[in-house]
Formats: C-alpha cells, sequence, structure tokens
C-alpha cells in the first residue's frame, strides 16, 4: 500500500506543471523513487492527457474497450449462435465459419505460448501460470485486434516489463475519491498493461513488419549514405541510422564494422526493436524505458543509446575480426549502472564527448599451444571527439568523466571528422592494444625460437603436370570465375532467406548461433563473389 510520502507526491502530480519535474526525475535516472512509475510511463505515451481531471473518465473508457475487446475476439465456438450448422461446425472448409476462426486462433496461441515459456526463464514470476495466461489474452486480443502487425516474436518481451511493474505497483482500490488507488487497481492490471503496452506498440509496431522488394534491385555499399531506400523496412533504416550516427561520432569503428562487413541490423535490429530489453537485467531495463519514454514519443533516445554502447566497448571490437566482433555485440558486457547509457546519449545529442570502456588487465590468448605463457596488457582511452560540438555542451558538460571511467587529462582528440583519417587510424590500430601478441614478439617465431629449418626438409618431388594453352588456362578460370559467382549467388538468396526468418528472434544462445552462422555465410559469399579476399589465401 503507498504510504504518505507517495500520496503527497501523487497528490502533486495532479497538477500539470510538475509533469516537467517527473519527466526531469526520468532522464535522471530516478523515477525509480516513486510508487507511481506506470502512471508515469502512461503520460509519456499519451494514454493519459496533459489535464489530470480527465484521468478517471479516460481510463474508465480504456478498461472498457479491452472488454470489449475480448468479448469480440475470444470465441466459444461451443457456445455461439448460429443460423447455419452446415457452415459452423469442426469440419466446415468454409472460412467463414466460426470453427476455423476458433483453429486460427489456438494456432496462434500456441506460437504465443511457445514465446512466453522463453521469456525471462530466469525469473519465477514470469514462469508462473498466472502471469502466462495474462499476457496470452494481452497479446492474442492485440494481434486480432491490429491485423496489419499481428504478433509477432519479441513482442512478448515488450510487454513482460509493462507487466513486471504494475504487478510491483498494484493497489487494492479503496473508494471512488481515491485516485491513486483507482489508477493502480488491481482488478484491472489486465486493462492497464493492454494500454500501455497497445501505445507502446503505436511507435514501435511498425519495427516489426519486414518489406521484402518486389524485385531484386542490385546491393548498395553497406554504408553509402543517409537515404532510406523505397524497399527498406523501417527497421532496417533505424539501424542504418544508428550507424551513420556512430560515423559522425566515431569513424575509426564505423571504418572498422564497414571493413569486416557486418551490416547494423544483424546485431542492432534486436537492440532497437526491443528497447534493449534482452540486453540488460528487468530492473535496469525500467530505468532506460524511464528516460527513452520520457524523451519523446518516437523513442529517438534509442538510437543515441545504442552508439553509446558501442562506444563504451570499442576496445573489444577494433581489430578484432568479424566471429569475435559479433560475439561481443550478441551479447554485450554486463554493466554495473545502466544509466550511465542514458547519460551518455544525452550527451552526445549535446553534441558533447564519451569515454570508451577502459578495460582492465586483459590476458593475451597464446598463438599457439606450446606456449603457456601469458601477456598483459592494458590500454587508456581517449575521448571521442564529435564532428560538430556544440556550443552550449561545453558549459552543461564539464570534461569531467561518466561514472566507470578514469579522469584523462590533456588528451588529443582521437577522431577528426576527415573520414579518411579516421580509415587510416581504424586500419593502423594496433593490435596489441587489444590483447593480440605480434608474431614477430612470438617465442616459436622470434630469433632465437624453435622455429624448424625449412631447408633443412628434403625436396619433394613433384610430378610433371602437362602444360595447358593459353586458351585451355583462360578457358577454366571464366568457368571457375563463374562457377563461384553461382554459388555466391546461391548464398545470398539463402542469407536473404535466413536474416528475413531469423532477424526477429528474442535472444538466447540459440539466436546467437544462428545470426553467427548467417554472417558466416555472408563472409564465405563475399570471398566467393570477389567483394572480400580470402584471409586463408597466401
Amino acid at each position: 500500500s503507498p504510504n504518505m510520502s507517495d500520496q503527497v507526491d501523487f497528490q502533486t502530480l495532479l497538477t500539470s506543471e510538475s509533469f516537467s519535474k517527473i519527466k526531469q526525475l526520468a532522464l535522471d535516472g530516478k523515477l525509480q523513487s516513486v510508487h507511481f512509475r506506470s502512471i508515469c510511463w502512461k503520460i509519456f505515451l499519451g494514454c493519459l492527457s496533459s489535464d489530470p481531471k480527465t484521468w478517471r473518465e479516460q481510463t474508465k473508457k480504456q478498461r472498457e474497450d479491452y472488454d470489449q475487446y475480448k468479448a469480440k475476439h475470444c470465441i466459444d465456438p461451443h457456445s455461439s449462435e448460429t443460423s447455419d450448422p452446415s457452415i459452423d461446425n469442426p469440419l466446415s472448409l468454409s472460412e467463414n465459419s466460426v470453427w476455423a476462426q476458433f483453429f486460427s486462433d489456438n494456432d496462434l496461441k500456441k506460437n504465443i505460448k511457445q514465446d512466453l515459456t522463453r521469456t525471462y526463464p530466469e525469473k519465477e514470476f514470469f514462469q508462473d501460470d498466472s502471469t502466462q495466461a495474462l499476457m496470452l489474452r494481452i497479446l492474442f486480443v492485440y494481434g486480432r485486434e491490429n491485423p496489419k502487425t499481428l504478433y509477432k516474436q519479441g513482442m512478448n518481451e515488450l510487454l513482460a516489463p509493462i507487466v513486471y511493474l504494475l504487478t510491483q505497483e498494484k493497489l487494492p482500490h479503496k473508494d471512488d475519491s481515491d485516485t491513486l488507488s483507482f489508477l493502480l487497481n488491481e482488478e484491472y492490471l489486465e486493462h492497464d498493461a493492454f494500454t500501455i503496452f497497445t501505445e507502446l506498440m503505436n511507435t514501435t509496431g511498425e519495427w516489426f513488419i519486414l518489406q521484402k522488394p518486389k524485385n531484386p534491385v542490385p546491393k548498395a555499399p553497406l554504408f553509402e549514405d543517409g537515404k532510406r531506400t523505397e524497399t527498406e523496412s523501417t527497421i532496417v533504416w533505424k539501424c542504418r541510422e544508428m550507424h551513420f550516427l556512430l560515423k559522425e561520432r566515431d569513424p575509426a569503428l564505423f571504418f572498422h564494422l564497414e571493413k569486416i562487413n557486418i551490416e547494423p541490423q544483424i546485431y542492432a535490429l534486436r537492440w532497437v526493436r526491443l528497447l534493449l530489453s534482452r540486453e540488460f537485467h528487468l530492473d535496469d531495463v525500467l530505468i532506460l524505458w524511464d528516460a527513452i519514454f520520457a524523451y519523446d514519443k518516437s523513442f529517438t533516445l534509442i538510437t543515441y543509446i545504442c552508439v553509446a554502447m558501442l562506444i563504451y566497448i570499442r576496445q573489444e571490437l577494433i581489430g578484432q575480426d568479424e566471429s569475435v566482433t559479433l560475439k561481443r555485440l550478441f551479447k554485450f558486457p554486463p554493466v554495473e549502472d545502466v544509466f550511465l547509457f542514458v547519460k551518455s546519449a544525452l550527451t552526445l545529442i549535446q553534441g558533447g564527448t564519451i569515454m570508451p570502456l577502459l578495460p582492465l588487465s586483459v590476458p593475451t590468448l597464446p598463438l599457439s599451444s606450446s606456449s603457456p605463457s601469458t601477456t598483459i596488457t592494458t590500454t587508456t582511452p581517449t575521448p571521442l571527439t564529435p564532428t560538430v560540438p556544440s556550443p552550449s555542451s561545453a558549459s552543461s558538460n564539464p570534461s569531467t568523466p561518466l561514472r566507470g571511467h578514469q579522469n584523462q587529462t590533456n588528451s588529443q582528440p582521437l577522431f577528426s571528422s576527415n573520414l579518411k583519417a579516421g580509415e587510416k587510424e581504424a586500419a593502423a590500430t594496433p593490435l596489441t592494444s587489444f590483447g593480440s601478441v605480434p608474431v614477430s614478439s612470438h617465442p616459436l617465431t622470434s630469433s632465437g625460437g624453435n622455429v624448424p629449418n625449412s631447408s633443412a626438409q628434403p625436396p619433394v618431388a613433384r610430378s610433371k603436370q602437362p602444360l595447358l594453352s593459353r586458351d585451355q588456362l583462360f578457358g577454366e578460370i571464366s568457368e571457375m570465375k563463374a562457377s563461384q559467382n553461382r554459388m555466391a549467388d546461391r548464398l545470398d538468396s539463402i542469407i536473404a532467406s535466413l536474416q528475413q526468418e531469423f532477424s526477429g528472434l528474442s535472444g538466447g544462445q540459440s539466436d546467437e548461433t544462428v545470426l553467427l552462422a548467417i554472417a558466416n555465410l555472408k563472409q564465405i559469399k563475399d570471398i566467393l563473389s570477389g567483394h572480400l579476399p580470402d584471409p586463408h589465401s597466401n
């Protein structure tokens, strides 16, 4: 039950002048201090108007609407009245049969149930039968009430934090004069969760719709420009938009990702579409959502948070190959205080600078199993200078680093706005900065090492092969290239279908394995088609 301070704070909230205060609390990472956090979410998302006097009537109408939606879509064919038994029976093939709709509904519910069993499996709350039944009804009704969007895998991940928060704040309804207990009435928890989820999906719903081009079009360069193509879905464009921002704020990291051919949607699609709900602990996700909802209704802040996350782990990405980079992106490292990313995102919006993660002592992987020695290396990050710093950020953003980072003094800008310069720096980044050992320093390859002398090996007799004519040689080369291109085209088709099928998965080790396999297939395709050199060729 709410204590006296909660009641006093809520009475203050009933004045519209206080809205800016709760917005600032959310952007400061302090909204969890109030008991009516879910009501603040309703205000941010537009479920409740700016006039507190209308909240009771609005809430009552929203709850009545949900009851009507359930009555409309939750059909029991056994109790339905029908005028034509020849159509409405379980064996009928008519699409208008109530039984046909019943079987279709059961298929949808089955898919939702499968996703719900994988929703926060580590939390007992979400494995409770009553919780899953409540979430099933909400997702089913939403899918039927929104035929354009329908239900897609991942929506369960967006509903989960809402249900979790409402359950924490629910109150027994006292009387109609108590507005707080009316808005948090435990009897209408399901109704209120549906209302918040629906408003959330008004922004993110189209992120679950993937567009397929009717005719194949030539593939554009990975990061050609900042324009959205006609056939590009909203979520793919949202991911590329994030990368255009990364290009501006951290050119070296941008060119590294481009060099190893990692498309942003491979990893950022889950980040953006699920609002980072699978990257951090649930209570940390609520802190992120506080700020994302409070900033604006289009969730602009999520783009900047993702860029801040990339810059935060840049030391673990630059210099690594595609496989290592993807593994880190698919499994973000634990963070003590996720509000760091909100603060960093706001700093980026204001044109300020943020710091990458300062790695601690990192053991170096030996190049050979015969070398048991381990080298310890550390690096000191340099602030990333934005392309166009904001004049206002100089006063509002002192050079004090964000929490979790060491203070840097007299640091030179690491990047300039010149893209070619950024590309050169990315290429020139020493691997030793990230825990690797130069080949020349390895005990088996440096001078004095136990490298077998190749000259001491007996010569291998080579059988004589008949020489090919010039025309035969060029013919075989042409056929080889043609075969490679055919294989590349087939791989391209397979990759496209796999990305389309699996890009919406909600998380987990199996999803990461699938996405990593897709990335490896894509690299093979690019090698076969000649867009990338074979890393194992001499």
